[in-house]
C-alpha cells in the first residue's frame, strides 16, 4: 500500500468507531491479560489481595508473575504501566525484577521506574487532568524470560462515596497457572458478588473480619471468536459490589452529577441565542443538540481514575470543551433554560448487551443526555452526528438513568430503515479496455456517524494519492481523485469517487468483468458480519443495516454480452436481492442486503444457517458480465 496517512489506511477499510469512554472506575489488575494473544504470554503467577474499608476505600496488592514467549511479547510486554489518580491513589512498587529463564533475578533499577502525566492534549490542556501512570521497565529481556512486579494501590477515598465496586474478567486466550484473588472486609460490610467460573472459600479473620479467596486455573487456552460480545458475560469472573441495586448506584452516581447543569445568566442567555426564533421543544431540542455537537470539542478530561465529576456547564461552555460527563450537563443546562427536563444515562461503550446481577460500576464507561418528552437520547460527543441517530457502539444498549426512579432503561435497536449505505456507480467501458467511473458513497445512521472520521481524513489527503490506494486495494489500476463529507441533520454522510481505469478488460477476445465498481462495499459488510468465524459458540455484535449497490456497466458497440441470473436469499432477520438487466449496451445490477437484527447482538445458533445464506450471497457477488465480440457470439441477457 502507498505511504499514505496510517489514519486514513484504517479509516479506508474499516469503519470508524466513537469510543468516548468515561475513565475506568473500577479497581482494576494491571499487566493482566492485556494486549498478548495465545501462549506469546503466559500468567505464572497473578496474586491480588483486596483490603475493603468500610466508608469503600481499599488497598490492592498484586503479585504478577508473566512469562514472555516471543520476541513479539518481549517488545510488547517488556514494560508495566500502571495508572492512577493522585489525588485518590498512592501506588508503591513493592519490587520489580527481570526473571532469567536460566534462573537469575535482574532487579528493575530506579532509574527505569518513572511517572508520567496519562492524558496530554496537543493545546497543552494539562491543568484539568489528574491520572498519572507508573512505568516500569524491564532490563535485559529474552524470549523465555519472565517479568515479576508486586506493587500496592492504596485508594484514599472511593470513586463514589462510600461505595465499593470491582470486577475482574479471566481472558480465555491467556493461560493462567496461578491465580488467586482474596478479599478482607468489615464482618457487617455489605457485599453482593458473582463469581462463575472460579473456587471459593470464605473464612472468619481476626478484628472482625472476612475474608474470601477465589482461585482460578486454566491449562488450555481458547481464542476468541471474532466479534464476539464482551467476555465479562460468558467468561469466568468476579464482580463485587457494596450496593444492593442499580437503582442505589444510580443514586450514588447521581450524586456526582447534582448542581452542575445548574441554569446560570450565561447558560440562559446562550440558549435563548441558540433557539432563537422557536417555542417549538422538538425544535429547541434539535437545535440545542447540533450545536453543542458543532461548538463544544470533545476532549477526554480526567479529574480522577473513576471520571464520574463533570464540570459546570458554565466552565464547559466558557471553554468550548469537555468530555462526555461535560456534555451531559451542558445539554442538561441548556435544556433546562428553555423549560425541557432531561437526564444524564449511563451506559457501556463496549459489547456488554445484559447487564450482571451485580451492579458494578465498570459496565458504564459512557454518558449521554436522555430527554424524557420526547423520548429520545442525545450523544453529542462527535460533530458527525444528525439528531435522534446513535453511534453503534451506544444501541440497544442498557442504560442507567440518573434523577429519577426509574434507573433502568434501553437505547434502542438500530433500524434496517434509517441505517445502512447506498453506493451508485456509473461506468464506461472504452473500445480499448480502459474505463471512466464515477462512484458516489452515501451513508445514515450510526453507519454514516462512523464514517466522520474518514471524511476529516479525505479532506487533508492528497486526493488523487488516496484515489489510487482504494483502487489497488479492489485490484484496480488507475487514476483519480475524491471528496468527502460528514453526516449532517441536514445530509448523510457522502463520499465521491471519480477516476480512470487502465486495462479493465481485453474486449478483442470473449472474457468477463466482475460486476462491481471500485468503492464496492456490500461484499465486505457481509463478509465482515458473517464470515468472520468460522462457528460460534457465544453471541456476537451484529446490527440492523441496509446496504443497496446500483451499477451501470456500459460496454462499446459490437460486443455480445452474458448477463448472471438474479438472486434472491433469506436467512435468519436478513435478506438479499440481486438483479441484472441489459438496455442497449448498458448493463443494470442492483443488489440489496438488509439485517433486520433485533437487538445488538446475534444468537450463535443461527450461524450455521448464516453461512449457507452467506455462501448464495458471495456466489452472486462473485459474478461476471461475460462479453465477446459479436462475430463469435450471440447476444445473451439474464443467462449465466
Amino acid at each position: 500500500m502507498e505511504d499514505i496517512p496510517q489514519r486514513v489506511r484504517i479509516a479506508l477499510f474499516a469503519l470508524i468507531g466513537w469510543a468516548l469512554l468515561l475513565p475506568g472506575p473500577e479497581v482494576r489488575a494491571a499487566g493482566a491479560g492485556s494486549i498478548h494473544e495465545g501462549q506469546d504470554v503466559r500468567i505464572k503467577r497473578l496474586h491480588i489481595d483486596l483490603v475493603v474499608n468500610a466508608d469503600g476505600s481499599y488497598s490492592q496488592t498484586m503479585d504478577l508473575v508473566e512469562q514472555l514467549n516471543s520476541l513479539r511479547a518481549v517488545e510488547q510486554a517488556g514494560q508495566i504501566k500502571l495508572p492512577y489518580s493522585a489525588s485518590l491513589d498512592t501506588l508503591d512498587i513493592l519490587e520489580a525484577n527481570t526473571l532469567k529463564a536460566d534462573g537469575r533475578k535482574l532487579p528493575v533499577a530506579r532509574t527505569s521506574i518513572f511517572t508520567q502525566d496519562g492524558l496530554i492534549s496537543a493545546e497543552g490542556l494539562t491543568s484539568f487532568q489528574d491520572l498519572k501512570t507508573t512505568v516500569a521497565v524491564f532490563p535485559t529481556l529474552e524470549p523465555g524470560d519472565s517479568i515479576g512486579i508486586r506493587f500496592r494501590v492504596t485508594r484514599r477515598k472511593p470513586t463514589l462515596p462510600g461505595v465499593f465496586t470491582y470486577t475482574h474478567t479471566f481472558a480465555g486466550d491467556i493461560q493462567n497457572d496461578d491465580a488467586v484473588i482474596t478479599l478482607v472486609a468489615p464482618r457487617n460490610y455489605p457485599l453482593s458478588i458473582e463469581n462463575p467460573g472460579l473456587k471459593v472459600t470464605m473464612s472468619e479473620a481476626p478484628g472482625g473480619l472476612r475474608k474470601w479467596t477465589w482461585t482460578y486455573r486454566n491449562s488450555r487456552v481458547e481464542w476468541p471468536e471474532d466479534g464476539s460480545i464482551d467476555p465479562i458475560t460468558y467468561r469466568p469472573r468476579l464482580l463485587i459490589s457494596s450496593l444492593a441495586s442499580y437503582q442505589d448506584l444510580a443514586v450514588a452516581a447521581n450524586r456526582q452529577f447534582a448542581g452542575k447543569a445548574a441554569v446560570t445568566p450565561a447558560i440562559r442567555a446562550a440558549a435563548a441565542k441558540i433557539t432563537a426564533g422557536t417555542s417549538d421543544p422538538l425544535t429547541q431540542t434539535k437545535k440545542i443538540f447540533d450545536w453543542v455537537a458543532k461548538n463544544i470539542r470533545y476532549f477526554s478530561i480526567t479529574l480522577d481514575v473513576g471520571g464520574y465529576i463533570p464540570r459546570s456547564a458554565d466552565e464547559v461552555l466558557a471553554s468550548r470543551f469537555g468530555d462526555c460527563k461535560d456534555h451531559t450537563v451542558i445539554v442538561a443546562a441548556l435544556l433546562a433554560a428553555q423549560g425541557i427536563p432531561s437526564m444524564p444515562a449511563l451506559l457501556t461503550t463496549e459489547s456488554i448487551y445484559e447487564l450482571p446481577k451485580v451492579p458494578v460500576l465498570a459496565v458504564f464507561n459512557h454518558a449521554i443526555v436522555f430527554v424524557p418528552s420526547l423520548n429520545v437520547y442525545l450523544d453529542t460527543n462527535t460533530s458527525s452526528i444528525s439528531y435522534g441517530a446513535l453511534p453503534e457502539v451506544d444501541a440497544d444498549k442498557p442504560v442507567l438513568l440518573l434523577g429519577t426512579p426509574q434507573a433502568l432503561a434501553r437505547t434502542p435497536v438500530l433500524a434496517a430503515e434509517t441505517n445502512g449505505t447506498r453506493l451508485v456507480s456509473k461506468i464506461s467501458i472504452a473500445a480499448d479496455g480502459s474505463a471512466s467511473g464515477r462512484d458516489v458513497l452515501t451513508a445514515s445512521g450510526s453507519t454514516g456517524i462512523a464514517y466522520g472520521g474518514f471524511a476529516d481524513a479525505v479532506s487533508s489527503t492528497d486526493p488523487v494519492r488516496l484515489t489510487r490506494t482504494i483502487l489497488l486495494a479492489k485490484g484496480f489500476a488507475g487514476e483519480g481523485t475524491a471528496t468527502a463529507r460528514r453526516i449532517t441533520n441536514e445530509a448523510d454522510f457522502r463520499f465521491e469517487l471519480l477516476y480512470e481505469l487502465r486495462d479493465l478488460a481485453w474486449l478483442d477476445q470473449p472474457g468477463g468483468v466482475r460486476a462491481e465498481a471500485p468503492m464496492e462495499f456490500l461484499g465486505s459488510s457481509v463478509r465482515a458480519e458473517i464470515s468472520s468465524s468460522p462457528n460460534r459458540t457465544v453471541p456476537y455484535v451484529c446490527s440492523a443495516r441496509t446496504d443497496v449497490e446500483i451499477l451501470d456497466l456500459s460496454f462499446p458497440a459490437g460486443l455480445s454480452l452474458a448477463l448472471p441470473r438474479g438472486v434472491h436469499a433469506v436467512g435468519p432477520d436478513r435478506s438479499y436481492d440481486s438483479s441484472y438487466s441489459l438496455k442497449g449496451n448498458t448493463v443494470h445490477v442492483e443488489r440489496r442486503y438488509v439485517s433486520r437484527s433485533p437487538r445488538g447482538y446475534c444468537d450463535p445458533a443461527e450461524f450455521s444457517e448464516l453461512r449457507q445464506f452467506r455462501e448464495k450471497i458471495l456466489r452472486d457477488l462473485r459474478a461476471e458480465i461475460r462479453f465477446s465480440p459479436a462475430s463469435t457470439a450471440t447476444a445473451v441477457s439474464g443467462q449465466p
